[in-house]
């Protein structure tokens, strides 16, 4: 028997829970008829993902979305690396100087 390990780069979401937050993001987008009318172009989009969805294959689909996920997230990471470098243009040093001091133990010193 082989034991299962946690392997969070699985994607296990359904075609069909995609589809709905899509389905929901048009609905938040369609709120008011200035809003139906301001995002027309976007709705038209999801109306266009959706029925690409469900035209492709499950399996596809989970392929794609993985990826996409995986994309998305080194982006995010990416993104708050550029803005704490722009927003704490020190940081860095101050990282340096807490790993010195954590490796000569005088980190800890200032704690008692």
């Amino acid at each position: 028997m082989t034991e299962k390990v946690f392997d969070p780069d699985r994607f296990n979401l359904s075609r069909d829970q995609i589809l709905l937050v899509i389905s929901a993001i048009g609905k938040r987008w369609t709120k008011s008829k200035l809003a139906r009318f301001k995002n027309s172009r976007y709705i038209l989009a999801l109306e266009i993902m959706k029925i690409a969805i469900r035209g492709t294959p499950e399996i596809i689909i989970q392929d794609i979305w993985h990826d996409m996920l995986v994309g998305f997230n080194e982006l995010i990471r990416l993104n708050d690396e550029a803005r704490m470098k722009e927003e704490y243009p020190k940081m860095e040093e101050l990282l340096n100087l807490t790993l010195k001091k954590l490796e000569s133990g005088e980190l800890f010193d200032q704690q008692k």
